[in-house]
């Protein structure tokens, strides 16, 4: 679906990005990380490309790339994207959106992780 995408739409569309960000969620669920850090990586940089800074698939990729850092100990990395990411969610959706819980839910698994590592 990936290749399909990016021939009918290019390598710097949103939609290709879209797909790059699916098969990142694939490749994260599969705990291939470094892959999908790679995916999540150029999905991002077509978003912000394609969109203004505080768009919610800006957003939505930030999540996605600080969760893949985050499942790699890269907790430092990890963790301005994920405000990133709720911020932009709080912004776009408000705190009873879907996205922004979702958001919010992560950030919260995040810290509740990078804290027990920590000890």
């Amino acid at each position: 679906a990936v290749e399909i995408d990016r021939k009918a739409f290019g390598e710097r569309h949103p939609d290709y990005a879209q797909s790059l960000s699916n098969l990142g969620n694939v490749l994260t669920r599969a705990e291939r990380y470094e892959e999908a850090e790679a995916d999540f990586r150029e999905a991002l940089e077509i978003a912000e490309a394609s969109f203004d800074a505080d768009h919610w698939r800006v957003g939505l990729d930030r999540g996605n790339l600080g969760v893949t850092l985050w499942k790699q100990g890269r907790y430092a990395e990890a963790e301005p994207l994920l405000l990133d990411c709720h911020r932009i969610m709080l912004a776009a959706f408000g705190e009873e959106g879907r996205r922004t819980k979702t958001a919010a839910e992560k950030l919260e698994q995040f810290y509740q992780e990078r804290d027990q590592a920590n000890r």
